[in-house]
């Protein structure tokens, strides 16, 4: 695929709950596309309410990629995410249909639009059971600080829990002797240009989105989904179940909260999320912030996008 081959890439992205996802389901009626998300939790087949996946019907009305691709036992990096994004990609343009890449993970995001030279590195069952056995033996803190002398940068990033994360980190050193953060600073010539919008709520419009979304997310069953995955013995301590709203419901039906108490933590820990997603987004001086001014700024929107496309 060459840049001048074809339309440049529409890439709608946001803090969550600010209605991206419609947004790129009204867009893609208009010009003919199919979603390619860019969510790091919707691509497991178990996570559906908690994540805000897209209903089956509204997968059935507009294609989408990416999403219920693996299940919560299976590894999954960055390195393959961009693979399949990209292929994905690839994919639809070839059939005459516009890619929308669509979702609030920024590293995501930008492993596609940004040509992420990725570490090719096979995982190595030996090296992880090693390195988990030292963390059962001396702590998750001790990996970290392994971390932090091989790669610092990746470890300033990485919680000192996420055991997943600082493993696959490590394992990146010492197989390839160049650190996680060096991998990512290397860049491709991205196959397609890219064109990024986003939907800029005020903060307090955007709470009051976040809050509607999470009293929705237990009307709709969060806390029989959550259920399910405690009985089947999945851990709630590190990724991905250790996205919002997942552990907070768990430690409600393990008897450590009520469930007022729980919503509200939700909504605050969501809150807090999306302040973080925001800080991520306004680094990027390439998006493209749109002002919704009515009740029907999907449809402004959408002629703004096509405007600039």
């Amino acid at each position: 695929m060459t840049e001048t081959k074809y339309p440049p890439l529409i890439v709608i992205l946001g803090p969550t709950a600010s209605g991206k996802s419609e947004l790129a389901m009204e867009l893609a009626r208009e010009i003919d596309g199919e979603i390619i998300s860019a969510d790091s939790r919707q691509i497991y087949k178990e996570l559906n309410i908690g994540t805000a996946k897209p209903t089956h019907q509204d997968q059935k009305i507009i294609p989408h990629h990416l999403v219920d691709i693996i299940n919560l036992q299976e590894e999954f990096n960055l390195k393959d995410y961009q693979e399949l994004a990209l292929t994905a990609i690839s994919d639809v343009y070839k059939r005459g249909k516009r890619p929308i890449l669509t979702g609030g993970s920024g590293l995501y995001i930008k492993a596609v639009t940004e040509g992420y030279l990725l570490p090719v590195t096979p995982t190595d069952g030996e090296f992880r059971k090693k390195m988990k056995a030292l963390a059962l033996e001396k702590g998750s803190s001790y990996l970290h600080n392994l971390l932090a002398k091989a790669d610092p940068t990746s470890a300033e990033k990485i919680h000192v829990n996420d055991l997943r994360r600082i493993i696959r980190a490590l394992e990146v050193f010492q197989f390839t002797c160049v650190s996680l953060s060096k991998h990512q600073t290397m860049r491709n010539i991205p196959p397609f240009k890219n064109i990024k919008f986003a939907i800029n709520w005020s903060r307090d419009i955007l709470y009051k989105r976040i809050e509607e979304r999470v009293d929705r997310m237990f009307l709709q069953g969060l806390v029989e989904e959550v259920s399910k995955l405690i009985i089947k013995g999945y851990s709630f301590e590190g990724p991905p179940l250790d996205a919002v709203a997942y552990p907070e419901t768990a430690d409600y039906l393990k008897g450590k909260s009520t469930l007022s108490e729980t919503i509200r933590l939700i909504k605050r820990n969501t809150r807090h999320f999306s302040r973080r997603q925001m800080t991520w987004f306004r680094k990027d001086k390439e998006i493209i912030w749109m002002e919704p001014k009515n009740n029907f700024y999907k449809e402004s929107m959408v002629k703004e996008i096509i405007n600039y496309y």
